[in-house]
């Protein structure tokens, strides 16, 4: 049986700019920053699964 892991996708604005953090729920895997912090972010998570 495969595992499955949880994923946070954590939304911020730092001085007016979008910031994406993908967290595990314990440390920050990755921090994306600008307009395509989203987009980033999903492709990170992509890549993880």
């Amino acid at each position: 049986m495969d595992d499955i892991d949880l994923l946070e996708l954590i939304f911020g604005v730092i001085a007016h700019h979008p910031v994406m953090v993908v967290s595990d729920g314990e440390k920050a895997l990755a921090t994306f920053l600008g307009a395509d912090a989203y987009r980033d972010a999903l492709t990170f998570i992509e890549s993880t699964l």
